[in-house]
């Protein structure tokens, strides 16, 4: 027997028709004899109800997504999310099932359904939805935001929860009756020598797992730390299930989880990443060797974004149509980067915004007894550790505040031993993430102040090791020593020829870029520059620095002979006259000095 038509009185003046579903208005009119009578107008065949309003916030948008479930030939289609743009736009029924239909022949039939549901929304269920991890002040309380189990300072709670999109979805933390006795005892032999992997590594990623929970509170007092941490090392070394293992101190990762962030994504979805990823571990994964032109300028526009973004801290701006701005995304997470390859064409300073763990293979013990095979049935050791910290911060923001401060001017004037001023800054903030990890256990009675003194003393040694590998990176990328570089590896491979003063020889020959006298290269400026130019092209690479600017780089530097004109400007070629050349007269040369190419040689062979 079929159900009777009867309708449903949705809000105001709207009600729907059951089985059918149709949707219409009542208006309460009058004759013109004041008579009060009731007129229906049927607008579509199916009706749209709004289940809630969510409200979703990323820490910078906050976006509102209007939940409807369509009524249609008896039966409720699934939930359908639409934005509130969508919703209550010009066809919002284009988002239902095809079969739903707004009357075109009814007067004013697309108003009548937006209003409807415009109606619904202003007595709808609200819903406030996180869309981000880190801090957060909710009803007056800070929490810890996270996928699985917000931290608050009476513990883990279940309470707003963050809907984390994509791979983000793996962070949170295990609930307390998972908790081991054993996480400490895990946690603490990261730092053995027995642990499966170099004591370098473990170190580093220790120190930026509990340096990373703090982002939050240190961005409050201007102190967030600005640099990357980079495991580099040839494939199948292990470095990508390294970096998944220091995620565990945020969430649930196995060793081969997708990172949450990779270099196949666009520069600008991964910005996204780092921007809601508040005060937890980020992986940005696989830089690898590529064999296009165009990948190749992919994978270096990406590592440049999270270099620039993570050492900077600072969002790209960019505008609206109206010229207004538009929602940028700040870098709040850390990052760690696994490449095969790195700092390839990304400048002197994008390397002084990182530090790294070199990788070889067998560095890691993969397999066999006591390998990472077996310590990953511990990984979730890491998660209730850095749960049980996080509420430990919780309990004494203002403290540790006052502590950092006190740490970073204390630490940073001995990190300063003259290399570059950021990997004083970067091995300043490790060794405050092993400090306060330490601070933390000896409130929990897990170690002593002398075996805190000494894990503090290891790290601090190994971070300066640390700190001058880099340095050398920094030096071997600086434009003018690529320059010299590709002079040398020229000449040994004949590429280029430089003829001795006083000799015989063909002044005419095509790879002749200069001439040589025991003191000076006088090499033809355009000719040098375009061949060091060829050279790094044939490996893939530009070099990073036009003909101006690059000379100037070498007079600063004092590896070339200037010419001071009248005027007082400096000049990066000097005048010369040569046997033989422009018919004896004076042309202009890139002095460059013997003594900087046998001293770059130097520098290669001390490395």
């Amino acid at each position: 027997m079929e159900e009777k038509e009867q309708s449903v009185t949705v809000c105001d003046d709207y009600v729907y028709y059951t089985p059918s579903g149709k949707s219409a208005r009542r208006e309460s009119l009058k004759t013109k004899d004041g008579e009060p009578y009731e007129e229906t107008t049927i607008f579509a065949n199916h009706f749209a109800k709004v289940l809630c309003v969510k409200i979703i916030d990323d820490g910078v948008v906050k976006n509102q997504i209007i939940q409807i479930s369509v009524f249609r030939n008896g039966k409720w289609s699934e939930v359908v999310d639409l934005s509130q743009k969508d919703a209550l736009g010009n066809n919002p029924n284009a988002f239902f099932e095809p079969g739903c239909r707004v009357y075109p022949w009814v007067r004013a039939s697309k108003a009548l359904q937006i209003d409807m549901i415009q109606a619904q929304c202003e007595v709808a269920e609200r819903a406030y939805v996180n869309q981000h991890t880190g801090y957060k002040t909710i009803n007056g309380n800070r929490v810890f935001l996270n996928a699985i189990n917000s931290i608050t300072e009476d513990g883990k709670s279940p309470l707003h929860q963050a809907v984390l999109p994509g791979q983000m979805s793996n962070y949170g933390f295990l609930p307390d009756e998972d908790k081991s006795s054993e996480r400490y005892r895990t946690l603490l032999f990261m730092f053995c020598d027995d642990f499966p992997a170099p004591n370098e590594l473990m170190f580093a990623g220790v120190a930026f797992a509990f340096l990373t929970s703090l982002n939050g509170l240190l961005r409050e007092i201007l102190l967030e730390p600005r640099f990357v941490l980079y495991f580099i090392g040839s494939t199948g070394c292990g470095k990508t299930s390294m970096a998944n293992w220091f995620l565990n101190f945020f969430g649930i990762f196995s060793y081969n989880s997708p990172a949450p962030t990779n270099f196949s994504s666009t520069k600008n979805a991964n910005e996204r990443i780092y921007g809601i990823a508040d005060s937890v571990l980020v992986s940005l994964d696989d830089k690898h060797p590529t064999g296009t032109t165009q990948a190749k300028a992919n994978q270096s526009d990406v590592e440049q974004g999270a270099l620039r973004g993570s050492g900077d801290k600072a969002a790209r701006a960019r505008l609206n149509a109206d010229s207004t701005m538009k929602a940028s995304y700040q870098m709040k997470c850390n990052l760690i980067i696994t490449a095969e390859e790195a700092y390839t064409e990304v400048g002197e300073s994008a390397i002084a915004r990182s530090i790294s763990v070199d990788l070889k293979p067998g560095d890691i013990r993969l397999d066999g007894e006591n390998s990472m095979v077996d310590m990953w049935h511990n990984a979730k050791h890491l998660n209730q550790c850095m749960g049980e910290f996080i509420q430990y911060v919780l309990c004494n923001w203002d403290n540790l505040q006052a502590r950092a401060r006190q740490l970073f001017d204390t630490i940073n004037p001995k990190a300063r031993t003259g290399g570059h001023n950021r990997l004083a800054e970067t091995i300043t903030f490790l060794q405050m993430g092993i400090t306060f990890m330490c601070d933390w256990l000896i409130s929990a009675e897990v170690i002593n102040n002398d075996k805190a003194e000494l894990i503090q003393k290891q790290s601090w040694l190994i971070f300066k090791k640390m700190s001058e590998n880099q340095n050398q990176k920094i030096t071997s990328e600086k434009p003018e020593q690529m320059f010299l570089t590709a002079i040398k590896e020229m000449l040994a491979q004949n590429t280029i020829r430089v003829i001795k003063l006083g000799q015989e020889s063909d002044y005419t020959n095509p790879s002749k870029v200069g001439f040589y006298d025991g003191n000076y290269y006088y090499f033809y400026p355009q000719a040098i520059f375009i061949k060091v130019k060829e050279f790094y092209a044939l490996q893939g690479r530009s070099f990073p620095l036009g003909q101006a600017a690059l000379f100037s780089h070498l007079a600063n530097e004092e590896m070339i002979e200037v010419d001071r004109v009248k005027n007082g400007k400096i000049q990066s070629t000097k005048g010369k006259r040569i046997k033989g050349v422009a018919d004896g007269k004076t042309v202009r040369y890139l002095w460059l000095r013997a003594i900087a190419l046998q001293e770059n040689e130097e520098e290669k062979e001390n490395e």
